[in-house]
């Protein structure tokens, strides 16, 4: 009769145990935002406004990484092989996703 409810409460305490590492906070290290174009022009523009009032919106520094070539897809590439960690963010531009898988 009462296993149940012993196993019960020993399932609950290790799954209420579990939820402390789950809450990590974010950020806790600078952002890397990439540009996948040249320092400069007006993509260059864009991402340090965008970066200045995310940094200031997460408390953490956004550094702008320019990586201009190809026409954005080095910088796309880069970011594309970054790890998916949430502390690389990339500047979107028709190019490098519409136009470039095209050609």
């Amino acid at each position: 009769m009462f296993r149940p409810c012993i196993a019960t409460a020993s399932v609950l305490t290790g799954v209420l145990a579990g939820t402390h590492a789950l809450a990590q906070p974010y950020p806790t290290k600078p952002i890397r935002l990439i540009a996948p174009f040249a320092a400069g022009g007006g993509a260059d523009y864009v991402a340090r406004v965008a970066g200045q009032k995310i940094g200031a919106a997460l408390g953490q520094p956004v550094v702008i990484d320019n990586r201009g070539g190809a026409g954005g897809a080095i910088g796309t590439e880069l970011a594309a092989r970054s790890p998916a960690d949430g502390y690389t963010l990339l500047l979107g531009s028709q190019g490098p996703f519409a136009i470039l898988p095209v050609i």
